[in-house]
């Protein structure tokens, strides 16, 4: 019997992993990390590299300004 995953998956393009820490999976999560690479921008390089000078995607820049623009919380 297959294992079946349900919730979220990465946000990763190519990638089926279940989300494990700011969208991404473990692998993926920990490959930013190891680059140095901030996670949510991370998830914009496909897993299987880009294809050609047409292979791009959407960012959410309304989303991505707002949470960079934001003062930080102080709780």
């Amino acid at each position: 019997m297959p294992i079946a995953f349900t919730g979220s998956t990465c946000a990763r393009r190519d990638c089926t992993r279940p989300e494990w820490k700011d969208g991404l999976c473990g692998r993926c999560w920990r490959l930013a990390a190891f680059f140095g690479k901030d996670p949510r921008m991370f998830a914009y390089e496909p897993l299987r590299g880009w294809t050609d000078g047409r292979d791009t995607v959407a960012l959410p820049w309304e989303r991505l300004e707002r949470d960079l623009l934001e003062p930080p919380r102080r709780d």
